[in-house]
């Protein structure tokens, strides 16, 4: 089986590797000049760097209408960009000698390759085994990719909005589509070579950024002398495994416990996560058959019984005024990658870690970064803003951040000048930001509506750990460890430290207290706020309650605002005391300057949600603590890397770390991965095997192998006409009506727009009100009522009035809208139009109106 499905599909797996190689090639030349701080000279991010640019010129062509949206307008923005890097190679600087550089880096070019191959081939392996595209949010992430496949201009048309152009953060499904065009496959495909692609680039990405942070360490600390690469060979792929594949704690310390029921109910009881309870835990761990579950290894179902590996994407949990659960995700990569959606935090994923590349690049450049490398990181941040538009204020900081660094590093101090130059720089990226994707910012609408201040929900110092608990295991040990050099060198500025800490605790309480008085001064409100309050019992309970659930769970600010103390002390040197104007008031690489950085947004990032949160939809922090604490994993993984290597891998006669420390922090580091680096092979492992049912031995009982999951759960009628329906439209204009999803998430419906991005009237509601917030009801108006009134009336002067009004050329009737709407309806559409498809019970209708025929691009 495994064979005949490699000769059928492997082919797609160099195909892929060739386009993105070539993105990479394109962008290399620009790499060695930008990005030549970093001791590979940006070639480990070099297709990162390619993917963002290419992609960025294709979609910047199409959107003002230079190129279409086709194989040839693809290809000129690789070329464009392939000139655009020639030129500043030849242009900017001595050349490099190319004999040198590989005598330098042949080692992790090596290494580099063969880690992307075998994360793109384990990836693409593991898709064809579990090729969901049902669950979660992949019907709306594969219809963005359809759509951006069928659309002929930018932005493409809203699959489930006929009339309007998404409305979402759509860069990566540009880089999806663009991919499946070029290598002439549809989204089924698409979708799970995406997925494979962000995997394995991410990975790379990863790598180039660990490695380089701790070789320029070594070739700091060891001038004049030719340090092995090994040790930073090793950083780069601690780097991979921390941020990509390893879990939490929940994985180690609450399931495996509560999976084998070695642990008391109070145990669980005292972590506090909700399913976990004695009485939950003991309906939980009965199989099908009513028998307890002992050996979570003995028997398969016990991992495959509920999504088991979900739980770790759910570890944080508020509680309102009346103590009733409010939903948090707390997502990490390897949740992301066993999960497999390529949703936007996902596919910003390897952009991200390039943006934390360039700043260290700036780090390590020790000069006022150029207008070219300025332009670079100006697109790169606005391309975070059109990936995951919440990641680019978060990494703006951090590259500015690294430029305020690497000032301080040059004179141990920040002047007046410098702070200007730093905020000049800020002032500039977000202008090439706002500026290059101003066509993105133009169309876009956003559920977020300002801040609300976070009264009732602080976060339980235990959960936290939970939480982040292997990354500040390690990167505490890393602070005490400067905390300890900083002091012997009489350089730790401790006074600075907790002023701005301080104010930093002050800042903070303002910002919400003006929350506070800005909400109050909506008559919604306030009306919402008295309404809560009197049901709670009155003020004075609801004043008790917030200062009890503070003070409670004091500690993880305690901690955060200790490890910011520590991180400032360290970076700003004291000069008290100091005589010799000679000695240079920095004591540490800029390496370490850029990790204790990275450490530093970290805690500020998650810092920021128990004061505010992003107000959307929702009410709650379930999106601020998501894309928040996503991005803290990223930076603390990062960061966890580099502090192993500076306590056990860099070149011992050059450290202060003692041997025992060493060995020390050494054990701490493997005992953390053998911990937590199972859940991710066991939730592929459930997911591929198991919920496939591959762990049968009859053949009939195993799914097959495939990349392309889009006929799972549906019926082969239906299937088959959508998918008749898909080759049979030409171009984007046409409109669909098929019944809407009732409520939440059932991904039977919506499978026009999902599989072909052709426009339907109105799907998937829940998710096109997130994405157009207020504006939503506007644009909806009565596009649902008047679609059920096309199939529930049986005059067909009425429905034709509806099908002039959205110009719907073609109309759906197979088992959605026979469950939706029963079989009354469907006479007039008999009596009246022309069948066009039609698979056992699954008939598609022509209206005759504007009817575009001809081979669809695949």
């Amino acid at each position: 089986m495994f064979f005949d499905w490699l000769l059928a599909e492997g082919w797609m797996l160099p195909a892929w590797w060739v386009l993105v190689s070539l993105a990479g090639l394109a962008a290399f030349p620009l790499c060695t000049r930008l990005l030549g701080g970093l001791p590979d000279k940006g070639y480990t991010l070099a297709r990162t760097t390619g993917m963002l640019l290419v992609a960025f010129v294709y979609w910047i062509l199409a959107s003002y209408g230079f190129v279409a949206n086709s194989p040839e307008g693809m290809i000129i923005a690789w070329v464009l960009v392939l000139i655009v890097g020639l030129i500043a190679y030849f242009s900017q600087g001595e050349r490099i000698d190319w004999r040198a550089y590989w005598r330098e880096n042949r080692t992790v070019i090596i290494v580099a390759e063969v880690l992307f191959i075998v994360l793109f081939a384990t990836m693409f392996i593991y898709r064809a085994y579990q090729n969901d595209t049902f669950t979660t949010e992949k019907p709306m992430e594969m219809a963005f990719i359809s759509s951006v496949i069928r659309s002929e201009t930018f932005p493409p048309n809203d699959p489930w909005m006929a009339g309007y152009a998404i409305s979402y953060y759509y860069f990566g499904y540009v880089m999806a589509g663009m991919l499946s065009v070029l290598s002439g496959l549809h989204s089924g495909y698409g979708f799970s070579m995406m997925v494979a692609l962000i995997f394995s680039l991410s990975g790379l990405t990863l790598f180039g950024v660990g490695y380089n942070f701790a070789r320029s360490r070594a070739m700091d600390t060891l001038l004049g002398e030719r340090p092995s690469k090994s040790p930073a060979i090793v950083t780069g792929l601690l780097a991979t495994v921390f941020v990509l594949m390893m879990s939490n704690f929940q994985f180690p310390l609450i399931e495996m416990p509560f999976r084998a029921q070695s642990a008391p109910a109070e145990y669980f009881e005292w972590w506090g996560m909700r399913g976990f309870t004695d009485m939950e835990a003991e309906a939980y761990t009965q199989n099908n058959s009513g028998l307890a579950l002992t050996d979570p290894f003995s028997d398969p179902d016990t991992w495959n019984r509920g999504w088991w590996w979900w739980h770790t994407s759910r570890i944080l949990e508020d509680y309102d005024i009346n103590g009733n659960a409010q939903e948090i995700i707390d997502e990490v990569p390897a949740f992301s990658f066993v999960l497999m959606d390529v949703h936007p935090h996902v596919l910003s994923l390897p952009f991200v870690v390039l943006a934390i590349g360039m700043a260290l690049n700036i780090v390590l450049l020790r000069r006022d970064p150029n207008r070219y490398e300025i332009l670079l990181y100006g697109i790169t941040i606005g391309g975070l803003l059109f990936l995951n538009t919440w990641d680019a204020p978060m990494y703006l900081v951090v590259i500015v951040g690294a430029d305020a660094l690497r000032r301080l590093m040059r004179s141990g101090f920040i002047s007046v000048d410098d702070w200007l130059g730093v905020f000049s720089l800020f002032g500039i990226l977000t202008a090439i930001a706002l500026i290059a994707y101003l066509p993105f910012l133009i169309s876009f609408r956003s559920q977020a509506g300002g801040f609300i201040p976070n009264l009732l929900a602080p976060t339980p110092f235990r959960l936290y750990f939970l939480m982040f608990g292997p990354m500040l295991l390690l990167t505490g040990g890393f602070l005490i460890r400067e905390a300890i050099v900083g002091t012997q060198n009489k350089r730790m500025n401790w006074r600075l430290g907790i002023m701005v800490v301080a104010g930093i605790f002050v800042g903070l309480l303002l910002l919400a207290s003006l929350f506070i008085v800005v909400a109050w001064a909506l008559p919604e409100v306030r009306t919402w706020v008295g309404n809560l309050v009197t049901n709670s019992g009155g003020w004075d309970v609801v004043l008790s309650e917030f200062t009890s659930r503070r003070l409670i769970n004091l500690i993880l600010l305690i901690v955060l605002f200790l490890g910011l103390t520590t991180i400032i002390a360290r970076l700003f040197p004291s000069t008290r005391g100091k005589t010799d104007d000679a000695s240079d008031p920095i004591t540490y690489s800029p390496a370490t300057g850029m990790g204790l950085l990275l450490i530093a947004a970290a805690f500020g990032i998650t810092l920021v949600p128990e004061f505010v949160y992003l107000r959307d939809n929702f009410g709650t922090r379930i999106n601020t603590i998501f894309k928040f604490y996503y991005q803290a994993w990223i930076m603390f993984g990062i960061a966890s890397a580099y502090a192993v290597y500076v306590m056990v891998l860099a070149p011992r006669e050059q450290e202060s770390t003692s041997p025992a420390l060493r060995v020390s922090y050494g054990t701490l580091t493997v005992v953390i991965l053998v911990m937590c680096l199972p859940y991710f092979v066991f939730g592929l492992y459930s997911r591929a095997v198991l919920e496939q049912g591959r762990h049968f031995l009859e053949p009939e009982r195993q799914a097959a192998l495939t990349l392309d999951g889009r006929a799972d759960g549906l019926s082969p009628d239906y299937f088959a006409a959508v998918q008749c329906l898909g080759e049979l439209v030409s171009g984007d204009d046409a409109v669909v009506a098929e019944a809407p999803i009732f409520t939440g998430y059932n991904s039977a419906f919506g499978r026009v727009g999902a599989f072909y991005g052709i426009p339907t009237v109105i799907n998937w509601e829940g998710h096109e009100g997130q994405w157009r917030g207020a504006t939503y009801a506007e644009t909806a108006g009565t596009r649902r009522p008047d679609i059920d009134t096309l199939y529930n009336t049986a005059d067909w002067f009425t429905a034709q009035q509806i099908i002039d009004r959205y110009d719907i050329d073609y109309i759906m009737y197979g088992a959605n809208e026979s469950q939706q709407y029963g079989a009354t309806g469907e006479g007039k559409f008999i009596d009246n139009l022309t069948v066009v498809c039609e698979h056992g019970t699954a008939v598609v209708y022509s209206t005759g109106n504007n009817i575009t025929l001809g081979t669809v691009r695949p």
